[in-house]
């Protein structure tokens, strides 16, 4: 299982993301590292980004270090042991199309 979360981007952090705790979430889907499998959010990014260069329409998509999201809960943040992985994957939404 991988955590997801809605998330916008922050302005004042370069390439960080906010998760909000209430209100309307962001543009973005910041998946959290998963516990069972190792480097699940910089596959999902490599393959991503070998789908843009092979001509595949694809969303927006980012790899930024945990320590740059703002409102993640220190629980979460300490889920980070021996196979979790430090990044965390984004997808912009604004992007995904229902085709």
């Amino acid at each position: 299982m991988q955590l997801k979360f809605s998330a916008i981007r922050n302005k004042r952090k370069n390439s960080g993301l906010v998760i909000r705790a209430k209100g309307v979430g962001g543009s973005w889907i910041a998946k959290l590292p998963a516990e069972r499998f190792d480097g699940v959010p910089e596959n999902e990014f490599s393959m991503m980004t070998i789908a843009s260069r092979l001509g595949i329409n694809v969303p927006g998509i980012d790899l930024v270090h945990v320590d740059s999201l703002e409102g993640l809960s220190a629980g979460l943040r300490r889920l980070r042991g021996t196979r979790l992985s430090p990044f965390v994957v984004s997808i912009e939404t604004a992007q995904i199309s229902s085709t």
